[in-house]
């Protein structure tokens, strides 16, 4: 049996390395630098610097962090330790130089938008040319097969919900209406009419629907509906 772990003043104390300056935690650190001190199995682990400010100070109020004043998060002292708000804390790293670019004052990433964004596959320019192409007749799902992004993601840029400062006609919502896909032009389609021609031409020469399900990379239960009819029945 494990046995019972010692007090928390008594395990605090023994990972701080105690110094006229800093008191410089010794133990686990997370990856800002930040002591890290187990409390219990329930609880887990917590910041190491607002254990310390609870052991020699007082409970913390909810919603207030606490700051170092000597910029150190290493630092467990209690005199180097005050409370502060979020935005107290963005201020004080504001102050000492040390905030990220891009962190606002509720501790929220950046939101990218349009080109900005690092996975965007559409530009302002692109999406602006496929509005036009689409309001010529150019079908939804053509057009998001060619830039290999799913159908929402078309409809809602050629909609103008999302890329507003793309210029062009805007497609007309319509949510009750689906657009039935025939052959190529759905979107994630592997398969064209001249394969299927193909396919059943050599099928009917002996060549088996598994070596051609292969060949084209679909599954043996999408051939053969394409095979028999089931599908692409408008290849004739």
């Amino acid at each position: 049996m494990p046995g019972k772990k010692a007090p928390l003043r008594e395990r605090f104390d023994a990972k701080v390395l105690k110094g006229d300056g800093c008191w410089e935690w010794q133990a686990t650190k997370n990856n800002k630098g930040y002591g890290m001190i187990g409390i219990t199995t329930a609880i887990g682990k917590r910041l190491a610097h607002r254990v310390s400010y609870e052991l020699h100070i007082g409970p913390i109020p909810d919603g207030l962090c606490v700051l170092h004043r000597c910029d150190n998060p290493a630092c467990v002292r209690p005199g180097h330790l005050f409370l502060g708000t979020k935005r107290d804390n963005v201020a004080d790293m504001d102050t000492k130089g040390r905030r990220v670019v891009g962190i606002n004052p509720d501790n929220k990433p950046p939101r990218h938008t349009e080109d900005d964004h690092p996975r965007a596959k559409l530009t302002v320019r692109l999406v602006e040319a496929l509005r036009h192409r689409h309001a010529a007749g150019a079908s939804l799902c053509a057009l998001a097969r060619e830039c290999d992004v799913n159908k929402t993601v078309m409809r809602r840029a050629l909609q103008g919900k999302t890329w507003p400062s793309a210029g062009g006609p805007l497609a007309v919502s319509q949510p009750k209406k689906y657009e039935s896909y025939i052959g190529s032009t759905h979107a994630n389609s592997k398969l064209t009419e001249e394969i299927v021609r193909s396919a059943r031409m050599r099928h009917a020469n002996g060549l088996s629907g598994q070596k051609l399900a292969d060949e084209y990379g679909v599954s043996i239960s999408v051939m053969y509906d394409a095979l028999k009819g089931r599908s692409w029945k408008h290849v004739t």
